[in-house]
């Protein structure tokens, strides 16, 4: 690629982020998670290769901007993860872990003394005992 395709594919990408920051979708925490993770995969392949200076020293650039990064990643994680069990919370998926059948348990016990659950049981006994 030419150095004048190079920088007319930089200026496209700055302004598809500026766009996009304009409307409100703020990309710019994850330049440096992509950035990072392109210096390390470079610096690794420089490293295993004969250039060991120039590799060890993107690999350390990559690391620095990774760990810059972990605030973001956690919190992409962290959405990902909302994401997943509110998926599951709305389409009443039954296997979606967790419980392991502690609700059965739970269901038959409460059946069984006529109340809605566990606490319910305490509270009579509490009110009966203070005669309120």
């Amino acid at each position: 690629m030419s150095a004048k395709k190079s920088f007319g594919l930089v200026l496209l990408v700055l302004g598809i982020v500026a766009s996009l920051g304009v409307l409100g979708f703020s990309v710019g925490g994850l330049i440096p998670l992509v950035l990072g993770i392109l210096l390390v995969y470079y610096g690794w392949k420089k490293r295993r290769r004969e250039d060991r200076i120039t590799g060890t020293v993107l690999l350390g650039l990559g690391i620095l901007f990774l760990i810059g990064s972990i605030p973001m990643a956690v919190s992409m994680l962290v959405a990902a993860a909302l994401l997943y069990f509110a998926y599951q919370m709305l389409t009443g998926s039954e296997n979606s872990g967790g419980s392991c059948g502690t609700r059965n348990e739970s269901k038959r016990y409460t059946e069984d003394n006529g109340l809605d659950d566990p606490f319910d049981e305490e509270w009579e006994r509490l009110m009966k005992s203070a005669k309120i």
